[in-house]
């Protein structure tokens, strides 16, 4: 009798699973019948190829201005202007960091930031182009930004020497080379990218949602929390902050907050695609009286606002208003929690990327 009473029950529970409706109220993706398609080939043709193709056109054009300026036919004035545009579009393609530009290693070649002076000066003069080796903090734009910014300050003797112009070119030829494999490879790549639908860690979902948060922690980490001191026992380093010779690491964050919010939204040239956030209003996912979604955009907003009020670079902010700084980390570590543990939970995401000890501060 207790057998057949326990089949009964079984029978019961199978069967109400089983008529489960998969639709926007369940509040999670893992039951919902949500389309992927139009989300991924929105994110692959109207955000990630044109964003990618839009960069390597303008660090071709860097590497031109380059020749120009090392043959004499350019100004300075026009190679750091060309510097800070191409710099402010890599703050751009920063969230597409997966598939091919993975493959190429392209963010770490790209951005290691804070630079090592003492190991570029070390480079420069060997010419130690093996840009192949893992974890260098001499190359990239960082590199290129002290020797076109801030050279005066450095150890190296003089911008025009012939071991300083070969290491320039080499690279930028290295960015150059990396930057059209990376779109040679989309042309194969997008169609397997719109068709890994899913929620599995090898989905395309899985990677637009790791990368929106890899990238936006290195914002928190690197360009907010370790000058700052939030991560250093209150040990401030002003000349860890990002571009810290240009003056341009308020920009550059601002560049770098508003593309993640972008792409979050799915947004492209004035256009609302289907991002993220239709995800989350079509599964209803809860978050506090708002919702997560309006929660994650009003959150971006009150980090704009933050940002808004600094007068100056990072490196200043540091210098004379940290708290200010302090105040923006503890926003930022906010939207983590929003993006990192809320999102991925209702989306049936996993965080696949290596967490870092700050995650939860």
């Amino acid at each position: 009798m207790i057998k057949r009473s326990v089949s009964i029950i079984s029978l019961l529970l199978i069967f109400l699973f089983s008529c489960k409706p998969k639709n926007k109220k369940d509040s999670t993706l893992c039951s919902s019948d949500y389309n992927q398609t139009e989300l991924l080939t929105n994110y692959a043709e109207n955000l990630i190829i044109p964003g990618l193709e839009t960069f390597e056109k303008s660090m071709v054009s860097l590497q031109m201005v380059w020749q120009g300026y090392a043959s004499g036919g350019v100004s300075l004035k026009e190679l750091k202007d060309s510097f800070t545009e191409t710099y402010l579009e890599l703050q751009k393609i920063q969230c597409f960091d997966f598939g091919p530009m993975e493959s190429q290693m392209f963010m770490e070649k790209a951005n290691s930031f804070p630079l090592n002076q003492g190991a570029l000066a070390k480079s420069i003069s060997t010419v130690n182009i093996n840009f192949s080796e893992p974890e260098r903090f001499d190359i990239g734009f960082p590199a290129l930004e002290l020797l076109f910014f801030g050279l005066s300050n450095s150890d190296i003797d003089s911008f025009n020497t012939d071991q300083t112009r070969q290491y320039i070119d080499a690279i930028l030829k290295d960015l150059v080379q990396r930057i059209k494999m990376v779109n040679a490879d989309w042309v194969s790549y997008k169609t397997s990218f719109i068709n890994a639908q899913g929620t599995d860690a090898g989905s395309s979902l899985s990677l637009i949602v790791n990368a929106l948060n890899k990238s936006f922690e290195v914002s928190k980490r690197d360009r907010i929390g370790i000058p700052s001191g939030v991560l250093t026992l209150g040990l401030k380093q002003p000349e860890l902050v990002e571009a810290p010779h240009s003056f341009l690491s308020n920009k550059l964050l601002i560049a770098n907050l508003e593309y993640s919010k972008l792409f979050f939204q799915g947004k492209h040239g004035g256009i609302n695609g289907e991002g993220l956030d239709d995800v989350l209003a079509y599964i209803n996912a809860p978050k506090n009286e708002r919702g997560l979604r309006n929660s994650i955009e009003d959150n971006y907003d009150a980090i704009f606002s933050k940002i808004q009020l600094f007068p100056g670079s990072l490196k200043e902010q540091v210098q004379s208003a940290n708290s200010s700084l302090v105040e923006l980390y503890a926003l930022m570590s906010k939207q983590v929690v929003y993006l990192k543990s809320d999102m991925p939970s209702v989306l049936c995401i996993a965080i696949t990327y290596l967490d870092n000890p700050s995650d939860s501060d």
